[in-house]
């Protein structure tokens, strides 16, 4: 996804400085000529695919697919690469949930495929079960990362440290301070290390 971003980036770099790239006022005003305007039919026509691509990838990766296709439309290429992005940089317990999901569907997919070619399921079986198995996995892929999410935000807030107070009960850390970087219990008004006014 990365690398179709910048193609398109260069794509564009490369229309402009040539001048094959007609705006979308100059079409409107037939002022652009043919060869434009087929550049620019080309392009509306990757930005429609890129647009479904983002969507499907957003919904893979438990983000708003609305958000990602209006962006992507409007700034196809700079869309592309920055969700490509988080694709790439997904945190390891993200990665290894979509990964588990994505190797049971192709599993599921193949064993269907053969049971397809030893004629045990119709062609319209075959597609339904596709349809069925792709449903299932992508509802069961996002109810999984949106657990993932909920415990990551939890572990975040709530860590338990093995520092104690006086009376022996354990300091539940919700942040460290942005100044120094001590760590803080939940009753802390203000940083015990430095000072700062954290409410």
């Amino acid at each position: 996804m990365i690398n179709v971003g910048v193609a398109l980036i260069f794509f564009n770099l490369i229309t402009y400085l040539v001048g094959h790239r007609a705006s979308m006022f100059d079409v409107a005003d037939s002022e652009a000529s043919v060869s434009e305007f087929f550049v620019g039919l080309f392009y509306l026509v990757i930005q429609v695919v890129c647009t479904v691509w983002s969507v499907k990838v957003a919904g893979q990766l438990n983000r708003s697919q609305a958000f990602w296709g209006i962006i992507t439309f409007i700034f196809t290429p700079i869309a592309l690469v920055v969700l490509g992005s988080k694709d790439v940089f997904m945190e390891p317990e993200f990665a290894a949930v979509y990964s588990k999901h994505k190797s049971d569907y192709f599993l599921e997919t193949i064993k269907l495929k053969k049971d397809y070619e030893r004629d045990e399921l119709t062609a319209d079986e075959y597609r339904a079960k596709l349809a069925l198995a792709e449903e299932k996995h992508t509802t069961s892929l996002n109810a999984e990362m949106q657990k993932m999410e909920a415990v990551l935000e939890r572990k975040h807030e709530f860590e338990v440290i093995a520092k104690v107070e006086g009376d022996g009960t354990p300091i539940v850390v919700t942040d460290k301070c942005p100044a120094c970087g001590m760590t803080l219990s939940q009753t802390d008004d203000v940083c015990p290390d430095c000072g700062l006014q954290l409410r």
